[in-house]
């Protein structure tokens, strides 16, 4: 696995194209494909083998990434993994698969080249490679077409896609030249021909875990090399190469190598070494010792190698010695595991299906193929079970309603049969809902490298406020996309479908990267909590192993490791770090007023989403760090320990947590006073939605208790109204599940609370609110209006059988003079509407 976890993990890289003979499933999905997307690697494109059956298909159940299989008339064998970012590239090349033998149980060589710019000599072999993989995809369809475009657009270095050049040299410096080959028309076998002087080779050595049965290549190398000895290497007394009786063939034990002796594994790799007097020729990669491999003769598999011109000893370096030769009357032959004949007869595919894609209507698969003749499409869900065979002629898009067959939405894997015999490759089903958290934007790669921040605890307050902006941001310029693609839509009654398929793809696209927002959201505030409830404690406890902590230190280092104190050099960075803070805070209050002024009348609620209340989330555990984080300002020994922001302080300053946290709070209960909240949300399901809900309903309460406790001014009257409002609104928590919760977020206040005390005054509170609401009128204290729901009432216009009335409401509109929030309209209780002014509701 060093392969994968030796990768930069700085998002330097975006995007990557993997191909491997034999994929494991498992292997990927639970371990390689993490691994890469935690280092910023989102776009990631599989290339395989069509023969392989498909296997461990749970593993495909929600498929983020694609997996091609490439159906080829030899078998599909090379193993080439090109990583794209946008001012890197790097490839590597060699023998081993995506499987765990492949990248840890056998031996295997690669080399890896990379660069940063153009002009660096490795450059146009990656490209050469890069051009290799794309042309096995030229035909494919759907979401791979949208992931190869991503390739060039995030890439300052991929100017533009061709076709591979039939073979690639560069002098990398005085001493070696490297060149990329593989089989085309003309086979490795021939280039090589052409890149090593024949006459001049004295020896060779070959290293290889397959072999023909019959001696095609030995007999090819004597003749062609005249003057060379062939060194075959083979495990102990065990060949899988022919066995030959001639002077000129020698037989190696490779167990006796030092690459052998380093470590005991199987030999995978595939190793070719042609000696002269003063130069090596080495030649590695996925091509074994075979016809096909080398492509000798018409049959060729894919494969391609990378051949190293150097005066170096190679052999020594890959531990390719010494050379202890066998006796051939000891030796006893293995007959390799595969062979061109069987190949071929396995892959005699008659029809090559060029993708399958889930939408969220239907299931599409594409051919190149157009037949009037019938075929079966046969659709496997992720059990192995078959879901459903519907027979129909095969079309170059052929698009299967969920609304006709809505199993067919558990499909992981398509193929076609006819006459019960299986005549297309298994094609792994892309999800399309999917492809935008892929996307190697910057959008996405924001947000991997600030999880990667969130893992390590290396975060503040205003990291956290600089993303929400970012996203909020990045959901208004998609929201207007969709506007304009909306209004540009030519409407026709005479048309029943009046959006292109490619029009209704690219809107299809971006709401789903809408979606991708809110998911995005919710992944930060739950990567959040792990750090809280798991990092910390872990640091805790490995320290308290190692005696670098004692038990007896353990409350006061707990405390300074719940709130990972941040440092500063200066007093002046603490003061910016707090103006930045409060900036984005009292932005985010007015955003909310102006957003519930536009919609103060407004009969068609508006719609508070899973996306809302995320938002809302991000802003309070914001606060809530800036007040309860320490900030270590200066170095060392002098430095001095100060909070962000203050618990306390005067309200109309809007400087501490005292004021914010009110208004937040007050804000936010107004935007869902005057919008419809959601059943459910597209991006999550109901009870991912329900469970948001309830952490903000906790957080809500953990704010409005810390506000008994030093807060003065803040009166039950208007803290029984915020819980009045949350246990409308949200989804109501149980005291056992909010202990839990307080004791999980991990934020500490001077002040402990005794929760079960407050919230039992709380529950006294929102019982008289609701007596309230059974009195007439005039004596009242507490009236429920069409859009504010449940207020207390400020004033009665008149005071004696009112026909309108103000009201407070708690966090909104502070009134300075008075020293109290109050609610700037005026409610008419008979027309059941709301006006600015008593001048208004004259008129």
């Amino acid at each position: 696995m060093r392969l994968i976890t030796n990768i930069p993990d700085k998002h330097v890289f975006h995007s990557c194209i993997l191909s491997t003979y034999t994929f494991d499933y498992n292997l990927f999905e639970y371990k390689i494909k993490p691994e890469l997307q935690q280092k910023g690697i989102t776009n990631i494109i599989v290339l395989c083998d069509a023969n392989n059956d498909y296997s461990d298909l749970i593993a495909l159940k929600n498929l983020d990434y694609a997996l091609i299989p490439i159906n080829k008339k030899g078998i599909f064998h090379p193993k080439l993994h090109i990583y794209i970012g946008r001012k890197n590239l790097m490839m590597h090349l060699g023998s081993g698969n995506l499987t765990i033998s492949g990248l840890g149980y056998n031996h295997e060589l690669f080399t890896t080249l990379a660069c940063d710019n153009i002009n660096d000599p490795q450059f146009s072999i990656i490209q050469n490679g890069l051009n290799y993989l794309l042309a096995f995809l030229k035909k494919k369809k759907g979401t791979v077409t949208n992931r190869i475009k991503w390739l060039k657009e995030y890439s300052d270095l991929i100017v533009d896609f061709n076709d591979p050049l039939v073979s690639v040299t560069q002098e990398l410096n005085k001493s070696i030249k490297l060149s990329l080959l593989f089989n085309d028309n003309m086979g490795i076998y021939q280039k090589l021909g052409k890149l090593i002087p024949l006459n001049e080779v004295r020896e060779i050595d070959i290293l290889s875990p397959y072999w023909d049965n019959k001696p095609v290549l030995l007999n090819k190398l004597l003749f062609d090399f005249p003057n060379a000895i062939i060194n075959v290497f083979v495990n102990g007394i065990k060949s899988q190469a022919p066995i030959e009786s001639n002077q000129r063939i020698k037989y190696i034990n490779f167990n006796e190598t030092n690459r052998a002796k380093q470590i005991e594994k199987n030999n995978h790799s595939k190793i070719f070494i042609f000696h002269t007097n003063d130069r090596q020729y080495l030649i590695h990669g996925s091509a074994n010792a075979t016809c096909a491999g080398l492509g000798i003769g018409d049959f060729k598999n894919e494969e391609i190698s990378l051949m190293y011109d150097t005066e170096d000893d190679l052999a020594k370096t890959i531990g390719l010695i010494p050379k202890i030769t066998l006796d051939v009357k000891d030796l006893k032959i293995i007959y390799p595991k595969t062979s061109p004949i069987k190949s071929e007869a396995t892959k005699r595919l008659l029809i090559d299906l060029n993708g399958a894609d889930r939408t969220d209507f239907d299931l599409i698969v594409y051919s190149d193929t157009l037949d009037k003749e019938e075929y079966n499409f046969v659709f496997i869900d992720c059990d192995d079970v078959q879901i459903e065979i519907i027979t129909q002629e095969l079309k170059e898009v052929n698009i299967f309603p969920f609304k006709d067959n809505e199993s067919l939405k558990a499909s992981v894997v398509v193929y076609l049969t006819k006459n019960g015999l299986r005549v297309s490759p298994f094609i792994y089903v892309g999800d399309q809902r999917l492809l935008s958290k892929c996307n190697p934007n910057y959008s996405n790669q924001k947000k991997l490298k600030f999880m990667y921040q969130i893992q390590f605890g290396k975060v503040t307050p205003l990291d956290l406020l600089d993303y929400l902006s970012f996203v909020i941001q990045e959901k208004a310029s998609t929201e207007n996309e969709i506007s304009s693609h909306l209004s540009t839509k030519r409407k026709s009654p005479q048309k029943e479908h009046p959006l292109s398929f490619e029009e209704a793809k690219n809107l299809t696209l971006l709401k789903e990267k809408m979606k991708q927002l809110s998911i995005d959201g919710v992944d930060v505030l739950s990567a959040m909590k792990r750090y809280h409830t798991t990092n910390k404690e872990k640091n805790l406890v490995r320290e308290l192993e190692n005696g670098s902590i004692y038990p007896d230190d353990i409350e006061e280092l707990y405390q300074d490791k719940k709130t990972h104190n941040i440092q500063v050099k200066s007093e002046r960075q603490y003061l910016n770090l707090k103006a930045q803070v409060l900036k984005h805070l009292n932005n985010h209050i007015k955003q909310y007023k102006v957003e519930i002024d536009q919609n103060s009348n407004d009969d068609d609620s508006h719609l508070v989403t899973l996306f809302d209340v995320s938002t809302f989330l991000f802003k309070y555990s914001a606060l809530l760090e800036s007040s309860t984080q320490m900030v270590n300002i200066g170095i060392d020994e002098e430095a001095i320990k100060s909070k962000i922001i203050n618990e306390k302080g005067v309200i109309y300053n809007n400087d501490s947590f005292s004021s914010l946290s009110i208004q937040l709070i007050g804000h936010f209960l107004l935007y869902l006073d005057t919008h419809k909240i959601v059943d459910n949300d597209e991006a999550f399901s109901e009870l991912e939605f329900s469970k948001l809900k309830r952490d903000c309903y906790s957080m809500i309460l953990f704010g409005i208790i810390h506000h008994m406790q030093f807060d003065n001014f803040y009166k039950i009257e208007t803290l029984g109204t915020i819980y009045y409002k949350i246990n409308q609104h949200l989804e109501v928590v149980s005291i056992d599940d909010l202990l839990e919760y307080f004791n999980m977020i991990k934020y500490e206040f001077d002040t402990s609370p005794d929760y079960h005390a407050c919230i039992e005054i709380l529950d006294k509170k929102k019982l008289e609110i609701e007596e309230e609401l059974e009195k007439d009128i005039n004596n009242a204290n507490y009236f429920k209006t069409k859009r504010l729901g449940v207020c207390r009432i400020y004033q009665k216009l008149p005071e004696h059988d009112p026909k309108s009335l103000k009201f407070y409401y708690p966090g909104f509109n502070y009134i300075h003079t008075k020293r109290k929030f109050i609610y700037p309209y005026i409610y008419n209780i008979d027309k059941q509407k709301w006006y600015l002014s008593k001048q208004d509701l004259q008129d």
